[in-house]
């Protein structure tokens, strides 16, 4: 973390110790996004080793700018560090968790059309499953008895209708003689 913003806040806490408004002011500051440089801006300078005033000519504004930046970055780690977002991600998540509410209803709006035109209004999940799972079991039953009728055919009565055409085959030998 930026050993000027420690430096920073150290004085801003030093200066709320003397004075309530400052530190209101420095949260309205903070609230803003960090606009309105002035209130803190003797502070800011001192600390960062710029002009009090940006002077775009001799590029104090881009001072000003770096100066900034830096200390929204160290100021938004050290908000992390102790476990706090900022309100732009605040709102951002805010939003998104809004977003996907409404897109949870909309799709549970149409879960339910569907439901109906599909005739399942009354049905619960459970008589749903539980239909599916005897319905399985049953096409398994079937299943089995169909491979035990295959397996009989295969095994035992093949040889057993192969003798019973051997004996037509005697029997109708014996009539012609």
């Amino acid at each position: 973390m930026d050993s000027k913003f420690l430096e920073f806040w150290g004085n801003v806490l030093l200066s709320a110790a003397k004075g309530q408004r400052q530190i209101e002011d420095f949260n309205r500051w903070i609230e803003q996004g960090f606009k309105g440089i002035q209130e803190f801006g003797t502070l800011l300078a001192g600390i960062y080793g710029i002009k009090e005033e940006p002077v775009p000519e001799e590029g104090g504004g881009e001072a000003w700018n770096r100066a900034l930046r830096d200390f929204r970055k160290s100021y938004e780690e050290y908000m992390g560090l102790m476990g706090m977002v900022s309100r732009e991600d605040y709102r951002r998540l805010a939003e998104e968790c809004e977003r996907l509410k409404e897109k949870v209803a909309e799709q549970e709006d149409t879960i339910r059309r569907l439901r109906m035109n599909a005739g399942w209004e009354n049905t619960s999940r459970d008589e749903v499953v539980r239909g599916v799972q005897d319905l399985m079991t049953r096409q398994t039953e079937q299943f089995q008895e169909l491979m035990k009728s295959y397996v009989s055919v295969f095994k035992g009565d093949m040889p057993a209708k192969d003798e019973k055409s051997k004996e037509k085959k005697k029997k109708m030998a014996r009539g012609k003689s």
